[in-house]
């Protein structure tokens, strides 16, 4: 059940009382076209779970015909080592192309990828031979 806060006359939701300040920070320093775009940007990331517009791209090259996704994940910079990126593996956290890896030892082959890491990091790789 949602709860609803009231500021006198007028009823709004805790999470939209959030997105209402934090939209008129970034307009008063940014300017109200950055602060529209921000909220955008956030809506529809989390809120309806889309894949954001301003993915960074990262291509990477294959001498055996296959990467291992946590080699990948640790090269590309979406991690900080291999380690982290077993981790990430484990609990569900890394996508390919919209499917959950759960398996460590998965990996790529040549073509194109949408690699999700966690919650807020996308990568667009290209792995070439």
């Amino acid at each position: 059940m949602r709860q609803v806060i009231s500021l006198g006359k007028l009823c709004l939701h805790p999470m939209e009382a959030k997105k209402q300040l934090a939209a008129r920070i970034v307009a008063r320093f940014h300017g109200e076209e950055a602060g529209k775009a921000a909220r955008d940007g956030f809506e529809k990331q989390f809120a309806k779970k889309e894949v954001p517009d301003d993915i960074p791209e990262a291509s990477l090259v294959v001498t055996d015909g296959s990467l291992w996704l946590v080699k990948a994940l640790t090269e590309a910079g979406l991690t900080q080592s291999n380690g982290e990126g077993m981790r990430l593996v484990k609990q569900g956290a890394v996508s390919v192309d919209g499917e959950k890896v759960s398996d460590k030892d998965f990996s790529l082959t040549v073509g194109s990828y949408l690699i999700k890491c966690g919650k807020r990091r996308f990568l667009k790789l290209e792995v070439t031979a």
